[in-house]
């Protein structure tokens, strides 16, 4: 199955690829190392990553870590 994730946010990418991957926030929370209270405000775009859980998201979902600055300097822009 493709998923066309081109339209969505990084936050919304994160989610959908958790879901797809059948992870409870739990689960994917521990693997990238934060509290799955933090993966929640990821994902509702509350939030943006450290350069560090970006490059993390990345390893683990293939969403690229700039996707989050770009996000970041639009909303502070």
């Amino acid at each position: 199955m493709e998923l066309d994730l081109s339209t969505k946010s990084p936050g919304e990418q994160l989610r959908i690829l958790r879901v797809f991957h059948n992870l409870k926030q739990t689960r994917a929370a521990r693997r990238l190392g934060i509290d799955p209270s933090y993966l929640s405000l990821l994902e509702t775009g509350d939030r943006s990553p450290s350069g560090d859980v970006a490059a993390k998201i990345e390893r683990e979902f293939g969403i690229p870590a700039l996707a989050w600055i770009e996000v970041s300097g639009r909303a502070s822009a």
